[in-house]
């Protein structure tokens, strides 16, 4: 069986993107935007997956340190 708290911990991060990217959508535009850009079936997603392709399609990846004038890579 699946791990309960993995429904909580989707929910949150779903919530805070969603509130922090489209707070003006309503929950069906988010979902019909989002899965739009699946590149296979969504029924097959695990929920950190379904999150990858929430922050893809946000662009929310780590971010990068910058790098301060005269440092090297």
């Amino acid at each position: 069986m699946r791990d309960i708290n993995r429904i909580d911990e989707f929910c949150t991060e779903l919530a805070r993107m969603w509130k922090e990217h489209a707070q003006d959508w309503r929950f069906g535009q988010l979902i019909i935007n989002v899965l739009g850009t699946c590149s296979r079936d969504p029924w097959f997603y695990e929920e950190e997956e379904m999150l990858d392709v929430f922050r893809q399609f946000f662009k929310e990846v780590e971010p990068v340190e910058e790098k301060q004038d005269g440092e090297e890579e």
